[in-house]
């Protein structure tokens, strides 16, 4: 399941009509600040405390404060850790986030407009244009973005690589394959000729993988993404990172698609060994408080696919309730990531025979779909069908059940 792109008039459609909800907080991935809405509505409306109607007062201003912050989404900066997430690939399958530098996290809107401040600026609003979905956007924007870095610079320098590898990957995004692999040719050879240290492959040999992937070129990909993970390893100095977790997470998937499940199952198997150490080293008990949780729970999610798929279910189950448990720290389990895993996890109880713990599974499956991803009209229609179609046959159930005893 894709993430939806982010669109300001369904965002503003969700306002209107589910504004008490924080309907489209959660749509633009603001889920923190969407709970706390929706935490006012039923405080102010069920509960029967002192004061609880001035929730709802409270709630209307933030509601009006929301059309101007609405409006301003397609360029604002993510405003915490979890916001920025949504700069992930659309696909959660092969999560690779286009980082933002640390100079442009700095830019303040007061700042004096200078060369320097200008090209941070620019990198903001292509930043904000893929946040929201916008690629053709981001792309015009971010080739702009390599312009202007060339020429402050005078010609090869790291922010026209840096530039470049995103340009690469939002290209990738938008099928653009040929144009992307031009981007990333371009900027190996820079890397090159300016010396620069091996950890900057990193990110445009992983974004190369991945378009060879896309394009039927499974061995080039392959070597790609061992490569990547070599990198990732050197960089971490032996230890463990979230970028030799999305390493062997990239390369297990293009194993499991390409009918090798074996070779899939050991990556995967790798790739918990680094989670676990993440999760010993983050003091919590598990990763995802500190480190990428979207990634971590797309890896369990696909390696518990993988098992799911030759019904070892007793294997796959835990691994999607330990997806759940992290999105669960991390945005209140309120995403698409936890749809799927739900989504999953209500197959396997119905493949067993627990049918209501399989519609349990499948109207929150729904129910996040709606949420997260209103857009993604085949997602909900697909929730919408396995609900349906769980209910009618308990309704069945119960009635074949109440037609013998009445016999």
């Amino acid at each position: 399941m894709s993430a939806s792109p982010r669109r300001k008039p369904l965002a503003y459609l969700l306002l209107v009509v589910g504004g008490f909800l924080g309907a489209h907080r959660f749509y633009l991935g603001r889920y923190r600040s969407g709970a706390a809405q929706l935490l006012l509505l039923l405080v102010g409306t069920m509960s029967s405390l002192p004061g609880a109607k001035l929730c709802l007062g409270a709630l209307l201003l933030w509601l009006l404060a929301d059309i101007y912050w609405v409006h301003r989404q397609s360029l604002d900066v993510p405003q915490d850790v979890e916001e920025a997430k949504d700069l992930g690939h659309p696909v959660p399958k092969h999560v690779m986030a286009i980082p933002q530098s640390e100079s442009a996290q700095r830019v303040a809107s007061h700042q004096p407009t200078t060369p320097a401040t200008q090209l941070k600026n620019q990198e903001l609003r292509y930043m904000a244009a893929f946040r929201q979905g916008d690629l053709q956007r981001a792309e015009a924007l971010c080739a702009e973005a390599v312009e202007l870095a060339r020429r402050l610079g005078g010609g090869p320098g790291e922010a026209v690589v840096s530039h470049l590898v995103n340009l690469a990957e939002i290209r990738r995004q938008m099928q653009r394959h040929d144009r992307a692999i031009a981007a990333l040719d371009e900027c190996m050879n820079m890397i090159g000729q300016l010396r620069l240290p091996d950890s900057w492959r990193l990110r445009p040999t992983n974004t190369l993988a991945l378009v060879y992937a896309a394009t039927g070129r499974p061995d080039e990909a392959e070597a790609l993404y061992k490569k990547t993970i070599a990198l990732a390893i050197t960089e971490a100095k032996g230890g463990s990172t979230d970028a030799v977790v999305r390493a062997l997470n990239n390369l297990a998937f293009l194993h499991a698609t390409t009918g090798q499940p074996e070779k899939a199952e050991l990556c995967y198997a790798r790739a918990m060994t680094h989670l676990d150490k993440l999760a010993a080293a983050s003091g919590s008990g598990e990763a995802g408080s500190e480190g990428d949780a979207e990634l971590y729970s797309n890896m369990l999610n696909n390696f518990a696919d993988l098992l799911a798929a030759r019904r070892d279910f007793a294997k796959a189950r835990p691994l999607y309730e330990r997806s759940l448990a992290i999105q669960e720290r991390s945005c209140r389990g309120i995403s698409t990531v936890a749809a799927n895993a739900h989504n999953d996890l209500g197959l396997i109880a119905q493949e067993l025979g627990d049918l209501r713990l399989a519609l349990v599974h499948f109207k929150r499956t729904l129910l996040l779909n709606q949420i997260c991803a209103p857009d993604h009209f085949k997602n909900i229609a697909n929730a919408q069908r396995n609900v349906d179609g769980v209910s009618a046959t308990l309704d069945a159930m119960a009635h074949a059940a109440r037609v013998e005893r009445n016999a």
